[in-house]
């Protein structure tokens, strides 16, 4: 996810040393299913007119979440998007809580600028309403993708009925929500990125400042002897399915928000530095302060962000890690 010309795992598990930190202990903030699609994450002229990349079945009143990060090399302008069929003989009212979608070119700084207000427009977007007619389709968000470019598309959204069904998908610009439901095999993982549906849409971690100087967020450490010695618990717990093929792990929980809380913080800064020792060149980040605000970063190529933990014992924020990003972002409690 940080350039066309590199996989998402590959440049997360080479992500190398970032500090020394502690492994923190965390828990599903949002107990939601979400559905990832990143494999394969790029789609060339040799894959198919009209392809379906993943999907999945609502359940009645169940919220969802979906994300999608693919770049376009098949040669000619395509629309990407979450198509949704109403399988039942009466209409179904869809609610999309939050949407936002975006393209843009394939290096690292341009997909960033991109990406990270992408997730910002995304968690301050407002809730509306889709029906479908009984027995229809009908593309609830999408882009039309030039080619070379990237897309990245965020949706949350729930059904009043079950009998409906979801993909993830993308096609010439003409071509019918409809069609997509007729086609039986789904687009073969190409790469070593993730593809498929997590159990949670957030993770919350708590630090105490007194006893944890540093930790670590997005940790995705390189193989050591064939395992990877994690020093974080049940930050990927758990993966309800993937594509065969695909990476078993969202590394670094692209788009998936931390709800972090500091105690013992007044008077302290977090300083958040991204992996500049494993080879990130430019990074930006996503935050929601104490006070409910989302914002981004900005693009930086190198040195550390801060945040004021304020003046009172317990400090809780967000942060998300948009694609384009490297994982392990190390965040350091400082005076």
């Amino acid at each position: 996810m940080l350039m066309a010309v590199t996989t998402v795992a590959t440049m997360v598990a080479s992500a190398g040393a970032v500090g020394s930190y502690s492994g923190v202990n965390m828990t599903n903030g949002v107990a939601r299913r979400t559905l990832f699609s990143d494999n394969p994450e790029s789609i060339y002229s040799s894959n198919s007119t009209n392809g379906y990349l993943t999907g999945t079945t609502f359940n009645a009143n169940e919220r969802m979440d979906f994300e999608f990060y693919h770049h376009n090399y098949t040669g000619a302008t395509k629309r990407f998007g979450v198509v949704v069929q109403n399988g039942n003989s009466s209409a179904v009212t869809l609610t999309i809580h939050n949407k936002a979608i975006g393209t843009s070119g394939s290096s690292a700084a341009d997909e960033l600028a991109m990406t990270a207000p992408m997730v910002r427009s995304y968690f301050n977007s407002s809730a509306s309403t889709v029906t479908i007619p009984a027995k229809s389709s009908r593309f609830v968000l999408y882009a039309d993708v030039a080619n070379k470019l990237l897309v990245n598309g965020k949706l949350s959204m729930t059904s009043n009925k079950g009998n409906v069904y979801a993909r993830i998908v993308y096609g010439n610009t003409s071509t019918a929500a409809s069609t997509y439901f007729s086609i039986t095999n789904q687009e073969p993982a190409n790469g070593t990125q993730f593809c498929g549906q997590l159990n949670y849409a957030q993770k919350n971690v708590t630090v105490n400042a007194n006893s944890t100087s540093a930790f670590v967020l997005g940790e995705w450490p390189a193989p050591v002897n064939g395992t990877r010695p994690f020093k974080n618990t049940n930050e990927y717990n758990t993966v309800l399915s993937k594509k065969s093929g695909s990476a078993n792990l969202l590394g670094a929980n692209y788009g998936i928000p931390y709800r972090v809380t500091v105690t013992n913080a007044s008077g302290k800064r977090l300083k958040i530095t991204p992996n500049w020792d494993g080879g990130a060149t430019v990074a930006n980040i996503v935050m929601q302060n104490a006070a409910g605000t989302w914002y981004t970063t900005g693009n930086k190529t190198s040195g550390s962000w801060y945040y004021a933990l304020g003046n009172t014992n317990s400090s809780t924020f967000c942060i998300v890690i948009p694609g384009a990003n490297y994982g392990n972002i190390h965040c350091e409690i400082v005076s």
